[in-house]
């Protein structure tokens, strides 16, 4: 059974089904603001750049905002004690155009360990049992609790 036929035979009172759209730019500032600390007069015009770049998806707009703060592009100032970033320098970055691409290289760059977690859970599904994962610990030497926690943290899982 494919999961759309079993999905179907569930009862609608069971499902909800939750149509997700793309972010508006007044939305994709509030998010901005928000993360930031910072009024959204202050970010509206990082926020437009950000719209533009993430076409409004929730999702590659959060991994695109984990980006470019783990790649410098936004630092606290102490002085100022407030975020502050290079709008020009934002503005000229080439970011990759979807976020299958942007994961795709943020995973390359895990730990081999972290790899191998990832691997392990695209082949069990979205829920692991814990006795699964204490014999796969044991069968590849590694801790895969540790690992699937610390994967959890990255949103990976």
């Amino acid at each position: 059974i494919n999961v759309n036929d079993w999905l179907q035979s569930l009862s609608e009172s069971t499902l909800e089904t939750i149509h997700l759209t793309n972010l508006n730019p007044e939305e994709v500032n509030r998010l901005v603001s928000g993360s930031l600390r910072t009024s959204p007069r202050l970010t509206r015009s990082l926020s437009t750049v950000l719209h533009s770049k993430s076409l409004g998806n929730p999702f590659f707009l959060r991994q695109t905002m984990e980006v470019l703060c783990k790649e410098g592009y936004f630092h606290f100032s102490l002085i100022e004690r407030k975020w502050k970033w290079d709008l020009d320098e934002i503005l000229d970055l080439r970011l990759d155009d979807n976020v299958v691409a942007l994961l795709t290289r943020q995973m390359s760059k895990l730990p081999e360990d972290l790899l191998i977690g990832l691997k392990a859970a695209s082949c069990i599904g979205n829920f692991i049992p814990y006795s699964i994962v204490g014999i796969l610990s044991k069968h590849l030497g590694l801790d895969l609790d540790a690992i699937f926690r610390s994967l959890v943290q990255r949103s990976y899982l």
